[in-house]
C-alpha cells in the first residue's frame, strides 16, 4: 500500500491517505459522501501542510488503514 511506503519511509504521506480515501469513497458511488469528502479532506489538507510540531501526524492510524483496506479487498474479491 502506497500509505505505509510513505510513512515508512518516513516521506510525506498525505497524497496517499488523500487518495486512499478518494478511492474507498469512490467505490461507494455515493454522491453525497463524495461531497462531503471533499470538504472534510480540505480541512485535513491544512493539518498534512502544518501538523502542529508533529513529526509522526498520521503514522498512528496505519494500523487501522490497513485493517479497512484488507476488509475491502475481502469484500472486493481483490
Amino acid at each position: 500500500m502506497k500509505l505505509e511506503k510513505a510513512i515508512d519511509a518516513r516521506c510525506n504521506a498525505a497524497r496517499p491517505d488523500y487518495e486512499f480515501h478518494k478511492k474507498i469513497v469512490g467505490i461507494l458511488h455515493n454522491v453525497f459522501l463524495e461531497d462531503v469528502y471533499k470538504v472534510v479532506s480540505s480541512a485535513i489538507k491544512i493539518l498534512w501542510q502544518s501538523p502542529l510540531g508533529i513529526d509522526t501526524f498520521g503514522d498512528g492510524g496505519l494500523r487501522v488503514h490497513r485493517a479497512l483496506f484488507e476488509e475491502i479487498r475481502l469484500c472486493q474479491g481483490m
